[in-house]
């Protein structure tokens, strides 16, 4: 199939809420994907069902069997002891469930996590401890897990928060040729701007999918308003080019 990731119909409940709800949506290989909504609009939820960590209560999630995950940098404990190195090879302990495993093709596996940390700039710093970098460079070191593996489709929630422009940038255009070499790529983020700026897609997701297309077909205000339950004279349509003072 032409679909790193296909979602048909997908229902999701945390207790008795239901958070998710007749979902569909798919990321093409080659292609980035924006999932773009508001707090609480189950964007970090639909990821987690993804990677199997959340059960769904209906629906079908058919995808690629090597995923790379990012999670949200503010919900990790980056007071534990270990180098940036050490993080980027856990993926690979993850994968095969312990120690023991991780032994088979150890020097594979680093160079792969040398490659990945390379491809990050993060190089250099592959021994500094993970309390010692900075927010960019945490950010970095977690995307640098995820590609370790070489996944075939790359999850990332909320890639952009807390970092700068130039470290903006940087990931921009590696999320832009990771896309180019055939990794499909869904990304969960509050920088609209940027969103419409580098993806190919967007989907607008609260509880259900709201809008799905090209950044320039969504830019139609009733689609925002509804999504993000705005007033239609909202600073949101306004910093998009689409509201009135």
């Amino acid at each position: 199939m032409n679909d790193a990731l296909r979602i048909e119909d997908l229902c999701v409940s945390l207790g008795t809420q239901e958070v998710l709800k007749d979902v569909s949506l798919h990321v093409r290989r080659g292609e980035l994907v924006g999932l773009i909504g508001p707090n609480g609009a189950g964007k970090t939820t639909l990821m987690r069902t993804v990677m199997g960590l959340v059960r769904r209560t209906c629906g079908e999630i058919a995808a690629e069997r090597q995923i790379g995950y990012v999670p949200q940098i503010q919900n990790l404990d980056w007071s534990y002891p270990m180098s940036a190195e050490q993080l980027v090879m856990t993926s690979f302990l993850a994968r095969r469930g312990g120690k023991a495993d991780a032994l088979a093709g150890r020097k594979e596996k680093w160079a792969a996590v040398y490659r990945a940390l390379h491809r990050v700039g993060l190089a250099k710093l592959r021994r500094r401890t993970i309390a010692q970098l900075s927010g960019g460079q945490k950010q970095r070191v977690l995307i640098a897990r995820a590609l370790a593996p070489n996944p075939a489709l790359l999850l990332l929630d909320e890639p952009f928060t807390g970092l700068d422009h130039p470290n903006q940038d940087l990931l921009s255009d590696l999320f832009g040729e990771l896309a180019q070499n055939g990794v499909g790529i869904l990304m969960s983020t509050h920088d609209l701007t940027q969103a419409i700026d580098i993806c190919d897609r967007l989907v607008m997701l609260n509880e259900t999918v709201r809008a799905a297309g090209k950044p320039q077909e969504l830019l139609i205000p009733k689609l925002w308003t509804e999504t993000y339950r705005v007033r239609e004279d909202s600073a949101l349509l306004r910093a998009l080019g689409m509201g009135t003072k």
